[in-house]
């Protein structure tokens, strides 16, 4: 049987980055903390070498964006519009079903996907 795995940030860390939440977000929360952990575990192979502040920063923002798109879309909706009148309104949401990412920029922050200079010597004169 596998270890505990350990988030990358507390739910507590997730509050003071964002708000308080009830018990059930709590809950919520947890999980989607320890997934985003996971995420970044498999996308980032030098996460131990990252400061704890950098990667609780990150995995916090991920839940934050999946929570934020369950409460305001908690139908996974691709698309909404509606109309009165001669009046009509659509939009299309950034992320419908509250899935957990990394920002380009986050990935950036951790090494991942940039470009790295280095020289091979190959004389030996």
């Amino acid at each position: 049987m596998a270890d505990v795995e350990e988030a990358f940030a507390t739910v507590e860390e997730l509050e003071a980055r964002w708000h308080k939440l009830t018990q059930s977000e709590q809950a919520v929360a947890a999980s989607k903390l320890l997934d985003a952990t996971d995420i970044l575990k498999a996308r980032c192979t030098n996460w131990a070498n990252q400061p704890k502040s950098r990667l609780a920063r990150i995995v916090c923002a991920m839940v934050k964006r999946s929570m934020i798109a369950d409460v305001q879309n908690p139908n996974g909706y691709t698309q909404v519009s509606q109309a009165a009148g001669a009046f009509s309104e659509s939009g299309t949401f950034a992320n419908p079903t509250g899935d957990l990412y990394p920002l380009k920029s986050e990935l950036e922050d951790l090494g991942v996907g940039v470009e790295k200079a280095f020289i091979i010597q190959l004389d030996r004169g």
